[in-house]
């Protein structure tokens, strides 16, 4: 599940889509990562899936969401 600007986005709804291994590319180092996991950072990465692309953010599950309400 991904947090797009458009809403969240089931991966497993989009068919013939194969999330990466390892994850989705980004251009975080190591530090900036833990920062995300931790809810310390938020970054904003293109995805490309299957007829189009959109924009995610990468932050913890459990953190973003109660910060705002904006989902």
């Amino acid at each position: 599940m991904l947090y797009c600007s458009c809403g969240v986005l089931e991966l497993d709804d989009i068919k013939d889509f194969k999330e990466p291994d390892g994850g989705f590319e980004t251009n975080l180092n190591h530090n900036e990562k833990l920062e995300v996991e931790k809810g310390e950072r938020q970054e904003t990465f293109n995805i490309l899936i299957p007829g189009g692309f959109g924009w995610a953010e990468a932050f913890p599950f459990t953190a973003y969401p109660k910060e705002t309400c904006e989902y």
